[in-house]
């Protein structure tokens, strides 16, 4: 029986995950030797995204590649994203799109399908561009690739570089920022299946709608933002054109939930390979969160790894493939069992030589419901009729035992790291937001405590980031004096903490807000004041459906009434 094969787990890595870094590529192509041509006024020689060629006075043929492994397990779309990201090389040169050619790769266990469906995305966006193409070349090997080879046409003196930039021009993206960063997400899970696919359509969307824009206006310099991230493009275009790009990070377009996700430390590895390629080059004129800087250096494609559970049930395949070769040169009973026909029917006992082919179907058709019984979890199967295939099995169940144990481990451990504020090792917002759901679930009584710590800027400002990490820590130890194990206990923000309390009495409640004011305040030896400010708003037991935004909001009103209170008192 025929079974699904996921595109992503033939490939190693994928996408532009599989793009050799900037910094290896420069390395790679130092010293080496060229040949020139006058009519090519385009090469390599700027990193840039296409070579350009002159042709006559009135026509310059543009020509690029682009292929990688899938990032995607649906063949038609990444059959669509990979052709668009070829095709957004000729657009970048201010190009237009006319012939192509396949390039492609068949791994083992691809069904033609599969194959069929990869090219029909890949056509569907030629299509799209107005390219015909023309045919390709196919090999096989070891993990899948797709791509193209496309040519275009430009008129020789509208061609754009990433080498023409000039003072006083304006930077503009076509698409938001942060695909690799939400991809990454997606890898652990937390990323909903509208946002991917809201960012699988934004990568397989062409830019020729804004090609066509700009081919209507003067246009000094245009590069395809994928791999490299905005600033190691930026870094390219600023080193070829002798220029300083600015960019002003409140005028980023990005994706809003890769933020959130960058917060948490869900950054792909090609993120950290674009800083140590650009960082050198980038200044930064005032503080920049890290999160946003997080996003700048994000590829806007991320590799999906091979799954690790995997490699057992190949080595488990493999020895089935050997015991499959040796039972094949049996005649119509064994060419049943080695494709795996194991319902067919036995030879009768005038076939001498199948003696040893019924014992074998019939630890066959043991051992396939044995390894559907792990499938299941079920590792206590031990083989003991099939030698020394029987001990590979038996080490097999036990190494997916461990396996499994040691992923279900490190999976808690990345759940709780995402969930913990790695300064106070208190719960961030992500662990907030999720926690709160689940307690206004029980319809319990509840109390919502909204913190504001005072004077925090003025102390790291005055004494330095050292002393205002320990003023946080040192009010996350008065509150956790008071709070109870079921209460629960965030920090939402810099300087903004929620407490929590089930089934406490709003007198109670204010009692130990005061108690921790007070906790919190005694502590000698510090030439500043200690101090917080709360708001408190009382859910009853029975609330029904609540309006959590509302709620918050009402519990921090509470809080800045209280701030500004305070504030006149010490005017006063």
């Amino acid at each position: 029986m025929e079974t699904e094969v996921k595109l992503t787990k033939l490939a190693s890595c994928a996408g532009c995950g599989a793009k050799v870094g900037a910094g290896t590529l420069a390395r790679l192509l130092d010293g080496f030797r060229t040949h020139t041509d006058p009519r090519l006024i385009v090469g390599y020689d700027k990193s840039d995204d296409a070579s350009v060629y002159v042709l006559d006075e009135n026509t310059a043929l543009v020509q690029t590649t682009d292929f990688f492994p899938p990032i995607v397990d649906d063949p038609f779309l990444f059959g669509q994203i990979a052709a668009a990201n070829a095709l957004s090389d000729v657009y970048a040169m201010g190009g237009e799109p006319k012939l192509a050619l396949n390039i492609m790769c068949l791994a083992p266990g691809m069904a033609k399908e599969t194959v069929q469906d990869i090219l029909r995305g890949g056509y569907d966006k030629a299509y799209e561009a107005g390219a015909i193409i023309t045919g390709g070349h196919t090999i096989e090997g070891a993990e899948p690739l797709y791509g193209l080879a496309v040519s275009g046409f430009v008129h020789p003196q509208k061609v754009l570089t990433n080498s023409g930039a000039q003072p006083g021009d304006v930077l503009l993206l076509t698409k938001p920022l942060g695909i690799g960063i939400i991809t990454t997400a997606a890898k652990a899970g937390l990323a909903e299946k509208a946002l991917t696919e809201r960012i699988y359509r934004q990568m397989a969307t062409l830019n020729k709608a804004a090609r066509d824009v700009m081919v209507k206006y003067p246009v000094n310099s245009c590069t395809d933002v994928t791999g490299f991230a905005l600033l190691g493009h930026s870094f390219e275009m600023a080193q070829g054109s002798g220029v300083t790009v600015h960019i002003q990070t409140e005028n980023v377009p990005f994706h809003k939930e890769a933020w959130a996700f960058a917060d948490m430390g869900l950054v792909p590895s090609g993120a950290y390979r674009n800083r140590d390629y650009a960082e050198a080059g980038v200044r930064l004129t005032r503080e920049i969160a890290r999160p946003m800087q997080d996003i700048l250096y994000d590829p806007q494609t991320q590799p999906l790894d091979v799954n690790a559970l995997d490699e057992p049930f190949q080595k488990l395949g493999m020895g089935l493939q050997f015991l499959d070769h040796a039972v094949k040169e049996m005649k119509e009973y064994s060419a049943a069992l080695s494709n795996g026909t194991l319902s067919v029917t036995p030879p009768g006992r005038d076939n001498f030589l199948c003696g040893n082919l019924k014992n074998i179907h019939a630890n066959l058709n043991h051992l396939t419901w044995q390894a559907k019984q792990v499938a299941k979890g079920d590792y206590s199967q031990r083989v003991s009729y099939l030698g020394e295939f029987s001990e590979t099995f038996n080490t097999m169940t036990a190494q997916l035992k461990e396996r499994e144990s040691v992923l279900k481990e490190e999976a808690r451990q990345e759940k709780e790291q995402a969930s913990m504020d790695p300064l106070t090792h208190v719960g961030n917002r992500y662990y907030f937001q999720r926690e709160i759901e689940e307690l206004l679930k029980a319809d319990d009584e509840l109390v919502f405590c909204c913190c504001d710590l005072d004077h925090l800027k003025y102390i790291n400002d005055n004494y330095g980031h050292g002393e205002g990490d320990w003023y946080l820590r040192h009010f996350t130890e008065s509150v956790k004096k008071v709070i109870r194990e079921n209460d629960l206990f965030a920090r939402i923000g810099g300087d903004e903490f929620c407490i929590i309390l089930k089934n406490c009495p709003q007198e109670v409640a204010y009692s130990k807000l005061y108690w921790i004011q007070y906790d919190f305040a005694k502590q000698a030896g510090k030439p500043y004041e200690k101090n917080f400010s709360f708001g408190i708003v009382r859910l009853p037991a029975g609330h029904g459906p609540v309006d959590l935004e509302k709620l918050l909001h009402d519990a921090d009103h509470a809080m800045y009434q209280q701030k500004r209170t305070h504030y006149l008192a010490q005017k006063s």
